[in-house]
């Protein structure tokens, strides 16, 4: 393409209204200049090249961060409140649990309890779906590797959003 003047290089700033943009001259007498120039038609501009794409991904990171930078602090700010859904055994639940959980209730009345009788596969399948947060049994616990057993009279295990409730970790 022939243009009656020399083309002159310049670092872009903006582009709007399709046809127009901001840029800065790079050389020459007037180096360092703000310019508005007239750009040909470019087609559709809804894709991204390479690096605008590499970008996306990286907002894409910080937002997602950000996103659970609020929910840490979210779990700082309503200690104290919430749900707890615990799965156990009709033997826990009638002679083990009454006691802890009437304790449990003076030290956080604003976390409702749930809870769910259950034989001990049912336990690891509600563990597993994400529907209990803590499970109780005397057996049948033991060898299921995704949870945090602890063998005390009874196997007690927990997801990982249950951590928050019973311990500072």
């Amino acid at each position: 393409m022939r243009f009656p003047t020399p083309l002159l290089p310049a670092r872009l700033i903006r582009r709007y209204k399709r046809f127009l943009a901001d840029a800065v001259l790079e050389d020459g007498p007037d180096a360092g200049a703000e310019v508005v120039a007239h750009c040909a038609n470019p087609g559709s501009m809804l894709g991204l090249a390479e690096p605008g794409k590499e970008l996306v991904k990286a907002v894409e990171r910080i937002l997602q961060e950000t996103a659970n930078l609020k929910s840490i602090a979210d779990n700082y700010t309503s200690q104290g409140v919430g749900e707890l859904a615990i799965a156990t055994t009709h033997t826990q639940a009638r002679y083990s649990l009454p006691s802890i959980i009437s304790e449990f209730r003076k030290l956080y009345p604003g976390v409702h309890l749930k809870l769910y009788q259950s034989s001990p596969e049912e336990i690891v399948q509600l563990l597993r779906r994400g529907e209990v947060d803590v499970g109780i049994a005397t057996e049948g616990l033991e060898g299921v590797a995704e949870f945090a057993a602890f063998p005390l009279n009874e196997s007690v295990m927990y997801s990982q959003s249950a951590i928050r409730v019973f311990c500072d970790c």
